[in-house]
């Protein structure tokens, strides 16, 4: 609903969210899989963390977005 802020959550609540790996949500924030994600300002020894919107996820889930390969390896 507009007006609404955005609710946005970790790779790792992603992760229990989606019922995948927060390595494989890494991958897929990474390659650009959900709209509007980024990642925060990191300190001086590492990157920031990924921020995924919450709607993103539930867009995921419903199959209106979905990763384009989840793990190129596994198709042989």
């Amino acid at each position: 609903m507009k007006g609404e802020p955005q609710v946005y959550v970790s790779t790792a609540q992603a992760a229990a969210l989606l019922g995948a790996s927060a390595r494989s949500v890494l991958d897929w924030a990474k390659a650009g899989e959900f709209d509007g994600a980024f990642r925060t300002p990191g300190g001086d020894r590492r990157g920031g963390d990924w921020r995924i919107p919450l709607t993103s996820i539930e867009a995921f889930k419903t199959g209106e977005q979905s990763p384009r390969d989840s793990d190129p390896k596994e198709s042989v």
